[in-house]
């Protein structure tokens, strides 16, 4: 009889752990932005940039020793150039630009709360604490209500407004608390000002919301572009070239790091690479074939290589969605062959040059083989 009551128990409690909780709190989420739901997981950050701000993407800048970019600054010996349409024109970039209006997004609510045909959304900064009444008080500045209220809930639990009025950032923007703009397309940091969507399940009214009643997706508006990649601008003479930068100063929150190339110091004229690299690593290896596709950056010729920082505010593509920072400064490269023997004289780190490439890079090389050559001599005559 002990064992039954215990077995009834256990089997009791287990099922009791599959119950929702009345005071659960709901987990919504924002699924996709500009129809774009690529993101990599649940936890991966919500962001809305400059492009759906209606911003353009970046100015460009001048590169050491030549004119000033189309849109920016010359530099060292340079001439400042004027302002460009949309920001960057460097080829293989696009400086196009969309708008809060045309900026649209969904939300999928958590199914533990249950089945819902219609919810109420508010805005707010973070941990404002928009399921309390006093918090929606108008006076005080913390939260406001969306327009459009209340919003339908469609398939697989999607807010997302009518397929005429869909929501948009703009939206969030005209969301207000009187006098209060919640929700800006303004300079808010390296990493974005972090807000919250409230969605309640009914008319959030004059008292404050049970957690099981109201679910928050939590998204960032960040417009920053991350700062200018300080690279070592060097002269490399080599077939394989090692750019190399510093961590970012102030910090921001990188996803990788892009490359391009061009016969010009002008990053005007620069084209991609079609190499990426980590957010944590500070160098990269690219070769003289990579250069000038697809017949490679000949012997001789010299080119020029431009690193830019993305950040992490895109739904799955950095490439097209990011923040992009301005060009860094031209690091000149030379394809110089290389064969057997050190370079001595010290242009081409990690690699080997034969004697006739020493002669070739000019007579620094060759006081050092003509001394070499002589002291064999006379270590062999002393010898004999």
């Amino acid at each position: 009889m002990k064992s039954r009551s215990l077995f009834l128990f256990s089997l009791f409690a287990a099922s009791a752990a599959y119950l929702p909780s009345a005071s659960a709190q709901l987990v919504d989420l924002i699924s996709s932005i500009n129809d774009d739901a690529g993101f990599e997981s649940d936890a991966a950050g919500r962001y809305f940039n400059r492009l759906d701000c209606g911003l353009a993407q970046q100015e460009g800048s001048g590169g050491t020793g030549g004119n000033g970019g189309f849109g920016g600054v010359g530099g060292v010996g340079g001439i400042g150039g004027v302002g460009g349409v949309g920001g960057m024109t460097a080829a293989g970039l696009t400086s196009l630009k969309g708008s809060p209006e045309e900026t649209t997004f969904q939300i999928r609510l958590d199914p533990s709360g249950g089945p819902a045909d219609e919810v109420w959304l508010w805005v707010g900064g973070q941990d404002a604490g928009c399921n309390q009444v006093e918090a929606r008080n108008q006076t005080q500045g913390l939260c406001a209500e969306v327009p459009g209220n209340p919003q339908s809930v469609g398939q697989n639990d999607l807010v997302s407004g009518p397929t005429d009025n869909p929501l948009t950032l703009q939206d969030l923007l005209d969301a207000s608390a009187g006098d209060t703009q919640i929700v800006t397309c303004e300079s808010s940091g390296l990493t974005g000002t972090p807000y919250e969507i409230y969605v309640f399940r009914g008319a959030p009214g004059g008292t404050d919301v049970d957690p099981s009643n109201y679910g928050t997706a939590p998204f960032r508006v960040d417009v920053e572009a991350p700062a200018t990649v300080s690279v070592n601008t060097s002269l490399q003479r080599q077939t394989n070239f090692e750019i190399t930068w510093s961590n970012p100063d102030p910090p921001d929150d990188i996803q990788l790091y892009d490359f391009y190339w061009s016969f010009s110091d002008d990053p005007s004229t620069a084209e991609r690479l079609n190499i990426t690299q980590e957010q944590n690593r500070t160098s990269q290896t690219i070769a003289s074939t990579a250069i000038n596709p697809p017949d490679g950056l000949a012997v001789g010729d010299t080119a020029f290589i431009f690193v830019t920082a993305l950040d992490q505010a895109f739904v799955s593509n950095p490439q097209t969605q990011s923040n992009i920072s301005q060009f860094s400064s031209a690091v000149p490269v030379t394809n110089v062959a290389v064969g057997g023997y050190c370079d001595i004289s010290g242009d081409c780190t990690g690699c080997s040059a034969s004697p006739m490439t020493l002669w070739g890079q000019g007579a620094s090389a060759m006081p050092w083989v003509l001394g070499l050559l002589f002291g064999g001599i006379l270590i062999w005559r002393q010898r004999r």
